[in-house]
């Protein structure tokens, strides 16, 4: 642990005992941020910054969103437009968002209302990142029916996207919800 820089070491007197001090292992900023992103808790200005800031996150949102515009019955070529450039991103935040714009596309693709039952279930899941794996479990109902070739790339790309979203810190889970509610609207 104090390798991976989450402790320091140091040494103090052995409370009032003679003989030789004690060492003493101490929380870094590092380790403290941690326990903070784990626990849920107010996060700090260089935490903040993992999701980048404010202005590159607006700019993927309206991104993604200009992908989805008029995808309500987009073709293969759309899809992998979208597909490459969830690749290209960088951060984790940001793939996200290019994965949720692809599943929303690919519900959309499929018609019928898988859309609707979409918005519905993430508007009533507990948690936004309920919300989140119900979208990669719609999006995968619905490509299996009409996309069947396309399952098994599909399936990694859903299991990468859950790891990445259960990777996130709460703040940024929220933004990733916030926007797939947004999306859906």
């Amino acid at each position: 642990i104090e390798k991976m820089g989450l402790l320091t070491r140091s040494y103090a007197a052995n409370g009032g005992e003679s003989g030789r001090s004690q060492v003493q292992f101490v929380p870094t900023e590092r380790a403290r941020l941690l326990v903070d992103d784990e626990s849920g808790q107010p996060e700090t200005a260089a935490s903040a910054e993992a999701a980048g800031p404010p202005e590159e996150w607006q700019a993927t949102k309206a991104a993604v969103m200009a992908l989805l515009q008029g995808c309500r019955s987009c073709g293969l070529e759309a899809l992998g437009r979208m597909a490459r450039e969830l690749h290209a991103q960088k951060r984790e935040t940001e793939f996200c968002a290019y994965s949720v714009g692809l599943l929303l596309a690919l519900i959309r693709r499929a018609g019928g209302t898988a859309e609707e039952f979409v918005r519905s279930l993430a508007g009533k899941a507990p948690t936004g990142e309920m919300g989140l794996a119900s979208l990669a479990g719609a999006a995968l109902g619905a490509a299996a029916q009409t996309m069947s070739e396309a399952g098994a790339e599909l399936a990694e790309l859903a299991g990468r996207f859950l790891k990445a979203i259960a990777a996130l810190p709460e703040r940024e889970k929220k933004l990733v919800s916030d926007f797939l509610m947004e999306a859906l609207e």
